[in-house]
Order: C-alpha cells, then sequence, then structure tokens
C-alpha cells in the first residue's frame, strides 16, 4: 500500500501507468505488475510487484504520492480480499420473495410485508409449520413423548376452527401499529392462514431468490383469488439473472405505461432493455426496464422448457397469461404451467430426456409387491411405464417417488443341453 494524496486516487494510478508504457517503449523492463485503486479505500492505493525496491522506484517523481511515507506490506492473508467482488445487495421492500434461512423454516419462501430499517428486521407471512398434536398438549400440560430427530411438521394452512375442535385457546387481538386484526395461538401470529412473523435482516435471504411456479402455487391458499400472486409475478421476476433477454427475443411489455406493447428485443444496456415495436408507423427504439417486460409466445408455438422443475419438457403452447404459460406436453398429452421466462422457441418436437435420477428410458422397475414394468417414456417430473400385471397389460404415468426400486438382477435358465 502506498499513501497519496485524498481525491487523486485514480489520477496516480493512471499516471504510474502511462509510466510504465514510456519506460516499456524504451525497452527498459517495468519493474511493477499492477496498480489498483478501490472506490471505498481513500489516501492509499496498491500497488503490485515483487520487491519494496521496485514501487519505490516506480514512484519516484510522481505527483501526490508522499515519497517520505514507506510502503506498506499486504499481509498475504488480505491480498484476495483487496479483489473480492461484492454481491449486489438486494434491497428490501414489500413484497419481495425471501427464504428463512435458520430453524423449523430454513429454505421456506415467505413474503416481505414490511421493512424496519432502522431495528433491520422484516415482517414476513409463510405457510406454517404447526403440529397441532403436539401443540395441544403442550398447552393443556400433557407429557409428551420424545420427538423424531431433525422432525419438520409439513406446511400447511392454519384452520382457527380445528384450532377450537382441538381445544387450542385462539385470541383476535388487534395490532398496535398497523392496526390489523390477527389470530394469536401460542404467541404465535396468524391471518387467513399464514404465520406472520417478525425477523431479523440476517435470518432470511433476498439475493436471487426465484420461486418456482409449484411454490407459487402452493403458497396461494386454496380458494383464493389469484389476482395476487399468479396472476403478475411481477415480484418474482424482480431480480433476473444478467442476460436473460437476448437480440431478437419477442417481448411484452406487463408493467407501466405501456403495458400490452409488444415488440422485439433490439440490444440491451444493464436493466434497459431496447425494443421494436410492433407498430408498423413506429420505427423508433423504446428503452424498457427489464422487469417491465416478459418473453412473448404466440398460441401454436411449439416451445421448450429450459430450466425449472419442467426442464426438458416440450410442447404446444395452448394459452399465455402473462409471465405463466400453459403448454399442452408433447408426451403426457397433458397441460403444464410453466414461466415464460424459462422457455424457448423451438421448430422441432424433441424428446430429450432420457434419465430422471437413477431411472433411465427401458428400464425394468418395480412399482409395489405385484406389479413391475419397462419405462418407455421420460418426462420431467414423470416416466411412461409399459405395467404388466397378472390380471392385463396397461400403460401408466407415474412419478418417480412411486417406483420403489430398479431391478438389476439378471435371470438365467438353462435348456436340456445344459445351455443357458
Amino acid at each position: 500500500m502506498v499513501k497519496c494524496a485524498i481525491g487523486h486516487e485514480r489520477e496516480v494510478a493512471f499516471c504510474l501507468m502511462q509510466k510504465c508504457m514510456d519506460v516499456q517503449s524504451q525497452g527498459i523492463k517495468q519493474q511493477i505488475k499492477s496498480v489498483i485503486t478501490l472506490d471505498y479505500l481513500t489516501n492509499y492505493i496498491y500497488i503490485e510487484a515483487d520487491k519494496e525496491a521496485h514501487v519505490k522506484e516506480a514512484c519516484k517523481g510522481m505527483r501526490h504520492i508522499y515519497s517520505n511515507t514507506k510502503p506498506m506490506l499486504v499481509p498475504i492473508k488480505e491480498m484476495t480480499d483487496v479483489l473480492s467482488v461484492k454481491s449486489k445487495s438486494v434491497e428490501l421492500s414489500k413484497d419481495t420473495w425471501v427464504r428463512v434461512k435458520l430453524g423449523t423454516y430454513k429454505g421456506d419462501l415467505a413474503k416481505v410485508l414490511d421493512v424496519d430499517n432502522m431495528r433491520q428486521r422484516v415482517t414476513i407471512k409463510l405457510i406454517p409449520r404447526i403440529d397441532l398434536k403436539a401443540l395441544a398438549n403442550k398447552l393443556e400440560g400433557n407429557e409428551v413423548g420424545k420427538k423424531k430427530k431433525n422432525f419438520v411438521p409439513p406446511p400447511r394452512f392454519i384452520n382457527t376452527r380445528e384450532m377450537k375442535y382441538m381445544h387450542i385457546p385462539v385470541e383476535r387481538r388487534q395490532d398496535s401499529i398497523t392496526g390489523e386484526y390477527f389470530e394469536t395461538i401460542d404467541g404465535m401470529m396468524f391471518k387467513d392462514g399464514y404465520l406472520y412473523k417478525i425477523v431479523s435482516m440476517k435470518s432470511i435471504s433476498s439475493q436471487n431468490i426465484q420461486p418456482s411456479f409449484d411454490e407459487l402455487e402452493k403458497f396461494r391458499k386454496p380458494g383464493k383469488d389469484s389476482d395476487g400472486d399468479m396472476a403478475s409475478l411481477s415480484t418474482a421476476f424482480a431480480y433476473r439473472t444478467e442476460g436473460h433477454f437476448m437480440k431478437g427475443d419477442a417481448v411484452i411489455v406487463v408493467r407501466g405505461d405501456l403495458k400490452n406493447l409488444m415488440g422485439w428485443v433490439e440490444k440491451v444496456e444493464e436493466e434497459s432493455v431496447y425494443i421494436r415495436s410492433n407498430i408498423p408507423s413506429f420505427k423508433e427504439t423504446l428503452a424498457v426496464n427489464e422487469k417491465e417486460l416478459c418473453k412473448y409466445f404466440k398460441p401454436g408455438d411449439h416451445v421448450k422448457v429450459v430450466s425449472g422443475a419442467q426442464e426438458g419438457a416440450t410442447g404446444m403452447l395452448v394459452k399465455g397469461e402473462g409471465h405463466v404459460l400453459i403448454i399442452s406436453s408433447d408426451t403426457t398429452k397433458e397441460d403444464i404451467r410453466v414461466f415464460a421466462d424459462n422457455v424457448v422457441e423451438i421448430s422441432s418436437i424433441t424428446f430429450g430426456i432420457t434419465k430422471i435420477g437413477d431411472y433411465l428410458l427401458h428400464s425394468l422397475v418395480q412399482m409395489d409387491n405385484s406389479s413391475c414394468g419397462v419405462i418407455i417414456s421420460v418426462e420431467s417430473d414423470a416416466f411412461q411405464v409399459l405395467k404388466g400385471v397378472p390380471e392385463r397389460a396397461a400403460v401408466v404415468w407415474v412419478k418417480s417417488r412411486e417406483i420403489r426400486k430398479k431391478i438389476k438382477r439378471k435371470r438365467s435358465t438353462q435348456d436340456r443341453y445344459g445351455s443357458t
């Protein structure tokens, strides 16, 4: 580290670079390897060299460098931190999707409802994981046997009527800050079946959170209007990966003043996407924030899912609803719902998947004690199996969890001459 005048760090770095180029043009070997200046570090610059003498020689006669100050050697353990790149922090705001990092809800999807930057806390809502029998026994003072190690109750919405039926006391209280009413059970707050929690910002993850379609479907309470979480899905795509849109992509504006405007991508610059409108009389390109755009496909387009839970599936687009596409699968002939972000258009029908886990195409598998079959087709999350049962043969679709095992043993027999 070399001390220099405050506010002249970049100037010194450029001057050193120019000096090295001049020395090299004269046929003299340059002694320093690199010069680094950091925005958050003032009054100092980093100079990489093999010897301290090389640094002093390079700094001779340079303006804004304090020549009477001895260069400081950076400890080896701190060298990697000099060029470490900090990931861009996501600013938490209402309706942001996050995941819980600790405890019973570790990995669970949650939605931010309120942010307290002063106390570094957020209010989130998520699907409860409550063991109702254990809770009832606890409140009644009954002795409860030891729980299974690492037991985590499955997520399910809370029904206050069920609570009262199990004699679990439910109190209705008003929040002193927001004025909202909650059902309070053993110190926990519930509303519309969801659990509301105030947690530390450090206990949740907000970086690159992109919920799967199944997660969002489960997060939506059955019977609830889907206009919020499932229609626009705008918050689910707030933080896309870089390079999501490419030149030539057909897009549609889903938010803002230009909503429903269609066009094609001309170029992408950071968060701005320049599109060419499909309006013939309007030839200028428009700059649109990528958060307001969605890929567009026409009904009848043949597409392939390139990421997500349905990765590898192909089919014909039946209907598009904003960020959500309904596709008729080439293999199952059933409708599947996927995000438009996870889809690309293709020109032909493909059946690229031949393996899920340990199960391959044409593998002999056992479903239960009385039936087995051969896998004749593989979809992204299911198999088409030619099932042989004593009564009759049938072709069925099964999930991987419904298969008990893969039959690996090879059986052989001999004819009367002893040949196998």
